[in-house]
């Protein structure tokens, strides 16, 4: 998920603030493979086409009412909405990686570009599996056209790639397909249904009936609502609608609260079955709404979860009106932390309240901006770690006055939404909540006076939602409580924000590379970092932070921007063995500061499994055909037995996956391994003849050994008319 915004979490007892120096640290990038941009005529396309899409908001608005809305709604002249441009720099990078790592020499463009058209036409939910198809057929047609400037053309490949595509497709299909446009995003509520849960259900059904009534309504953002209830022990499969006021209806109707018994829930089985679902989107909220702690998880499920959570970028927020102690369940907590997720505990008939941070989260997926400068907090889980960094008040300046703790944080003009948020561990006292104020700038940088800001203040929550907030430095007064630690929050969304997301390449066991957000403990890895509307940052260098738990001091690197890779900037870095975080920082071309951090954990991994080899095509294959995966898997702790498993997703409709080598036995197979050395596992997989043009099968492995962290690696093929 692309992150953007501005994050920031405190301890209220003690709050520092820290502006870190530069340190320039070594760049690798990648060899030139295109010199020009081959997207511009298509850049031209999308944003007329965006434009137009926008027309009626910007109607609605005025122009002359509100210059900051429609600049943050359509952009200025040649900037592209950062779905796009974030869609155009995969394509550019994954074809780029095919032509370093397998471009064959029996396969024709118009091959490629035919199961390019297949994958649009037939597969609108596997968008990832989409951009790797057709930026395979780009690499194809960059061959041949490089082959034809020898011969005095000079045609853009993706030009031609698109003229091929539109023999049977217009564009708006090939701007759906890739979504160019717009990111389809599931809105889910997981409900716990048992009989204590009834006054909660009708809150629910109010949060949906506001969002068809709302002025804000974001149908256009939603592409479907997904609901599912669970009790103890059975569970209600989940569904999905299109329309707000089916589910509505669903929850007035086929909800039904009763039954329960002993308080724990089983929620992480609940929660399993519904990212399992298919109509769920990636990039997506999901709330789990229950009064009770759970019966089922543990420590391995819930990496289980975060790992398949993460992966989609689906985030994990629990709406909580009890528990069966007093202490939040430490499994809830670290499903949210893991996910960039959030905790909420209310009172039952507050419920209906979230309406507004729920519409806010939804617009998020889009582009979310953590705010990173310097920070302690404390973790809600049952570890109950501390982290912090030293004080530095040069830049984000705190003060301590009598009973309260003042942050101060900055803004840069590119936000086009802001929402801040204070989350008390604890539902607080009312009084604690009024005495939350926040501040903006007495004055913009062009004069304008800036209005106090309003929130809304219930629970364990303060939330404060802006539209075009005022450039400059911002305060929020937060009392001081004994007893009831809080996190501070801040978060922008808008198309024409600068936001990122950051990968890993490390040295692969043969020259395919891939990128991962799990990489290998104590290896030297490129860091990717894609950056939307990088057109607004000034220069060519930014300052990235390498942050965790264990040590006080950030790890400081220069990123550099790639002159080949547009939108990337690079550096090397040692992966470390402790989880962290990345932050990004640097200057606007208005001169203003910016800050970003990536609002996922990255957790690093002792066992390394990568892909070796696919053949004949990594993505696709022909009914009654054959594809063959080649993994390297590599232990990095110590000397132990590995168990792999391999299956997919379609056994019941012919499609078989098996692990070739090592010996495969009972559905598994075992590996004795040494520290530090490449194993090999060979998997077959293939389809029925009876395969229709356009079906996924997703094949997953696992390799897992007693008492250790588990790697798991997931293969999406699609069925085309076509190999070469």
């Amino acid at each position: 998920m692309l992150v953007s915004g501005i994050w920031l979490l405190r301890n209220q007892n003690r709050c520092t603030m820290l502006l870190l120096p530069i340190l320039l640290a070594a760049l690798s990038v990648h060899h030139a493979i295109q010199a020009i941009d081959e997207f511009d005529n298509f850049n031209k396309l999308i944003e007329d086409k965006y434009q137009d899409k926008m027309r009626s908001q910007v109607e609605q608005i005025g122009r002359a009412a509100d210059p900051c809305r429609i600049s943050a709604l359509i952009g200025k002249d040649g900037m592209l909405p950062n779905t796009a441009s974030r869609r155009l720099a995969q394509l550019r990078f994954l074809a780029n990686k095919v032509q370093q790592n397998t471009l064959r020499n029996d396969v024709d463009p118009e091959n490629a570009a035919l199961r390019c058209r297949e994958a649009l036409l037939h597969n609108r939910k596997n968008l990832q599996l989409n951009l790797e198809i057709c930026a395979e057929a780009l690499a194809y047609f960059r061959r041949r056209n490089e082959e034809a400037r020898g011969r005095g053309s000079g045609a853009s490949a993706w030009d031609d790639l698109i003229d091929n595509l539109k023999e049977s497709m217009t564009v708006d299909d090939i701007l759906e397909g890739l979504e160019f446009m717009d990111i389809s995003v599931s809105l889910a509520f997981l409900i716990d249904n048992t009989g204590s849960m009834r006054d909660d259900i009708d809150e629910v059904s109010q949060i949906t009936e506001q969002f068809v009534t709302s002025s804000q309504n974001i149908g256009n953002s939603v592409q479907n609502f997904v609901i599912m209830s669970f009790g103890d022990p059975d569970y209600q499969e989940p569904t999905a609608y299109v329309e707000q006021t089916h589910v509505v209806n669903h929850l007035e109707n086929n909800i039904i609260a009763s039954m329960g018994g002993d308080c724990p829930e089983n929620t992480c089985q609940a929660i399993e079955e519904l990212l399992a679902y298919s109509d769920l989107h990636g990039e997506s909220p999901i709330y789990v709404f229950t009064d009770a702690s759970s019966k089922d998880c543990n420590p391995d499920w819930v990496m289980d979860l975060g790992m398949l959570a993460s992966g989609f970028d689906w985030r994990l927020n629990f709406v909580l009106t009890g528990s069966c102690d007093d202490e939040v369940d430490g499994n809830f907590t670290e499903l949210a932390e893991w996910t960039g997720g959030n905790i909420y505990r209310l009172q039952h008939n507050e419920i209906h309240l979230l309406t507004g941070i729920v519409q806010d989260s939804v617009h998020s997926s889009a582009g979310e901006l953590p705010y990173f400068n310097e920070f302690e907090y404390v973790d809600w889980d049952y570890r109950r770690k501390k982290r912090s960094v030293p004080n530095d008040a040069e830049l984000h300046r705190h003060r301590r006055n009598v009973g309260y703790v003042q942050l101060s944080f900055y803004v840069d003009e590119t936000l086009g939404k802001l929402t801040i948020q204070v989350t008390f561990e604890s539902p607080a006292d009312r009084r604690i909540l009024e005495a939350v104020k926040l501040t903006p700038p007495a004055r913009t940088t062009e004069g304008v006076e800036c209005k106090e800001a309003e929130g809304e203040k219930f629970g364990n929550i303060v939330h404060y939602a802006m539209h075009c907030p005022c450039v400059g430095e911002w305060r929020i007064s937060i009392p001081s409580t004994i007893s009831n630690s809080w996190t501070f929050s801040a978060n922008t969304f808008g198309e024409f924000t600068i936001g990122f997301d950051a990968m890993f390449e490390q040295q692969p066991p043969s020259r395919y590379n891939e990128r991962s957000k799990r990489p290998c403990v104590g290896e030297q890895s490129v860091l990717w970092v894609s950056i939307t509307q990088g057109d607004a940052i000034e220069g060519n260098d930014v300052t990235a932070y390498i942050m965790n738990s264990i040590n006080d001091s950030p790890k400081l690197m220069k990123l550099v921007r790639s002159t080949t890779h547009k939108g990337y900037w690079t550096s090397k870095m040692k992966i470390p063995e402790e989880p962290f975080t990345i932050a990004i920082q640097g200057t606007t071309v208005e001169g203003n500061l910016f800050l970003r951090l990536l609002n996922t954990e990255i957790r690093p991994t002792k066992t390394c499994l990568k892909t070796f080899r696919i053949s004949p095509s990594q993505n696709t294959i022909k009914a009654g055909g054959q594809t063959r995966i080649i993994m390297a898997l590599k232990n990095k702790d110590t000397p132990k037995r590995y168990t792999i498993h391999c299956f997919n997703d379609r056994q019941r409709e012919g499609f078989k996956t098996t692990i070739v080598r090592p010996k495969y036995i009972e559905g598994m197979s075992r590996l004795e391994t040494e520290v530090n050395r490449f194993y090999y596992i060979y998997i077959e997989v293939k389809a029925p003849p009876i395969a229709e043009v356009g079906e996924v099968v997703t094949v997953k492995c696992f390799a897992h050994s007693e008492n250790s962290e588990y790697v798991d690696k997931t293969y999406e093929i699609m069925i085309t008319s076509v190999y070469h």
